[in-house]
């Protein structure tokens, strides 16, 4: 069990590097939904529209999340990266 402990520490390490593109992708994808939105692109189809109403829900779901854990400093290990985006976000 203990050989098993430094394993786990080193994949939960690296994993928190290869988070953080895909974390990026959220507040990029609230953008594109908004201009899809605004600019009408596919107005004409309900279900395409419903789509994209359900894309930018989701990205500012995730990005409400993600500004909740960096006002309690938990979302990466850095609390200046937390203060940062929580002030980024927050504005």
């Amino acid at each position: 069990m203990s050989a098993e402990l430094p394993t786990i520490v080193e994949k939960s390490r690296s994993s928190h590097w290869t988070l953080w593109p895909r974390f990026l992708t959220f507040p990029i994808g609230v953008i594109v939904g908004h201009a899809a939105m605004v600019g009408h692109w596919g107005a004409d189809s309900s279900w395409v529209t419903a789509a994209w109403i359900a894309f930018t829900t989701i990205g500012w779901i995730c990005v409400a999340g993600s500004y909740h854990e960096a006002a309690h400093f938990t979302l990466s290990r850095n609390p200046a990266v937390d203060l940062w985006y929580g002030r980024v976000v927050g504005t």
